[in-house]
């Protein structure tokens, strides 16, 4: 790899985590915004974690279709990483990992103290963080 490509590359790092951290701190300054109720959401069948087709599932509820299952699983299979054999279903702290900002750690602590429902049949999130 040459120099010029190298520098690219990093640069290309650095954006593409800035524009996450971004929308990672969008999300956070909804009031509306709980992570665990978020979870619980997604985690229909009310187990210890979301899998692929959960996360499909809320995609199509949200009318996502442009996003197929190998990519659900590559980003599962990233973020699946406290487990010691990854088991493809992401845990609260493993969610937490892919909606929490990495920056501002006195908003994450802010967003993290908000009180989770108490859910049954989740339904939907409020309408500024579920569309």
């Amino acid at each position: 790899m040459s120099e010029q490509a190298a520098k690219n590359l990093l640069i290309g790092i650095a954006e593409g985590e800035r524009d996450l951290e971004g929308a990672r701190a969008a999300l956070c300054r909804c009031y509306n915004f709980v992570p665990a109720d978020a979870f619980s959401r997604l985690n229909r069948d009310q187990s210890h974690g979301i899998d692929i087709i959960e996360v499909l599932n809320f995609l199509k509820d949200n009318n996502v279709t442009d996003i197929d299952e190998a990519e659900v699983a590559h980003l599962v299979n990233y973020y699946d990483t406290l487990e010691k054999d990854r088991n493809q279903i992401l845990t609260i702290d493993e969610w937490n990992s892919i909606v929490l900002l990495c920056e501002d750690n006195t908003l994450r602590e802010q967003v993290l103290a908000r009180p989770a429902a108490e859910w049954k049949d989740i339904g939907r999130l409020p309408s500024d963080i579920e569309a």
